[in-house]
């Protein structure tokens, strides 16, 4: 009884009453994982921090963006065409592939260094690989990243061509 006294005087000394609701808006960001879950929200969670931050000041209000990391290509562009979050990181193919599906999906922002759209990406072999120039990739087994990867896949394939 002593707590619940307790905790109802701190809840009217901040002119709250019990039965109030606390709200704030929560945004869901869908990115997808070529690493542990953990690792993936690491390295985006300075610039959620940072977009939360702005966003609250916008808005007026408070703004949390919550994480949703999906173990695929497809789960993550079926998040966002489904509307499981409301926005995502995705390289081009993937956007290409959900805009395909919905229509109302568009880019808000595009990643950029210098004011330059970059992709980068490494084509590897073996340490111990005979192959040392892309040129002695002719004729030979080659493994890609997923079918939906724009770097792995798309990008790749065009500069083996």
């Amino acid at each position: 009884m002593r707590l619940f006294v307790c905790f109802s005087i701190v809840i009217c000394v901040f002119g709250i009453t019990p039965f109030s609701v606390f709200s704030e808006t929560i945004l869901k960001f869908g990115v997808y994982t070529a690493d542990k879950p953990t690792v993936v929200i690491k390295q985006f969670r300075p610039v959620i921090k940072l977009l939360e931050q702005k966003l609250s000041k916008s808005l007026g209000e408070s703004l949390k963006i919550e994480f949703l990391v999906s173990k695929s290509y497809l789960e993550g562009i079926n998040y966002l065409v489904e509307g499981y979050v409301d926005f995502s990181r995705f390289g081009p193919a993937s956007y290409i592939e959900a805009k395909k599906r919905n229509p109302q999906i568009s880019i808000f922002a595009i990643e950029h260094k210098k004011s330059k759209k970059v992709f980068n990406g490494v084509i590897c072999v073996q340490q111990d690989s005979p192959i040392q120039k892309i040129e002695e990739v002719k004729n030979k087994k080659f493994a890609f990243g997923d079918q939906r990867s724009t770097i792995g896949r798309f990008l790749s394939q065009l500069y083996l061509l």
